[in-house]
């Protein structure tokens, strides 16, 4: 658990000049490997993201990562994040930030519920 919150952090840090596709890639490996759970690397993320007074590059880095997990990694991903915690996180996360974290929260948002639209937890 220690080396995927590191290889968050390491994803996720404000010292990037973009975002890390290759160690974007890492964690996907290791959740679809079985080397850890969906729901630990999330949790990871929800630290990373939810933090008051977060910079908003973290948020953002962070935001990419999610994103790249839930078209990555399938329903281990996704229903951790459609969960209902979750989601009220993420609309605390965007009604208190500003752009570009807000209008980020809200494309993956437009762009999520249009790649998933029509699944259930039954279909999954």
């Amino acid at each position: 658990m220690a080396s995927v919150k590191a290889l968050v952090k390491q994803a996720t840090t404000k010292t990037l000049l973009e975002a890390n596709d290759s160690l974007n890639t890492q964690v996907s490996q290791k959740i679809n490997n079985g080397q850890v759970s969906g729901e630990a690397v999330v949790q990871q993320i929800q630290s990373r993201m939810f933090k008051r007074q977060q910079n908003p590059v973290i948020v953002l880095y962070t935001l990419d990562l999610l994103d790249h997990l839930m078209l990555e990694c399938g329903g281990t991903v996704q229903s951790v994040v459609a969960s209902r915690s979750f989601m009220r996180d993420f609309r605390k996360l965007v009604t208190r930030s500003k752009d570009p974290v807000k209008s980020k929260c809200l494309r993956l948002l437009w762009e999520w519920a249009v790649d998933f639209k029509g699944y259930t937890r039954a279909s999954r």
